[in-house]
């Protein structure tokens, strides 16, 4: 395991090697991955990379089976690539973390249920009948 000032060193070679056009497309490349994960995100917040928004979509798509995934004690089995990006992005995060919550919550019994239902008030459709 490399120390901290390893990888920030590391970190430092990358930039002092590169312009910063290079820079942003390593941080976007698969170069980036042998950063850690909190040294990459730094990175790109620095250098405002943005997301992958195919990642958002196949992540986002996928929160619901993941959450299953986790409560079914096999999230180690689950696609590497939606972990991975859970751990880098809050905002999926985030997601993923309310609806494990709420999941837990019901899981245990422990959901709020409302005392009562409202009755919508669907007269108007009468005088589009009538």
């Amino acid at each position: 395991m490399q120390s901290i000032h390893q990888v920030i060193g590391g970190l430092f070679q990358m930039i002092a090697a590169s312009p910063h056009s290079q820079i942003r497309q390593k941080l976007k490349s698969s170069e980036a991955d042998i950063l850690p994960t909190p040294i990459r995100q730094l990175a790109r917040a620095v250098w405002n990379i943005p997301s992958d928004r195919k990642a958002h979509t196949r992540c986002r798509a996928a929160l619901a089976a993941l959450v299953d995934a986790e409560m079914d004690g096999e999230l180690a089995l689950f696609d590497a690539s939606v972990r991975e990006h859970i751990l880098e992005c809050n905002r999926c995060a985030s997601l993923y973390v309310e609806l494990l919550e709420i999941s837990l919550l019901d899981l245990f019994g422990r959901l709020p249920r409302p005392s009562s239902f409202p009755s919508p008030d669907l007269s108007f459709l009468e005088a589009l009948h009538g």
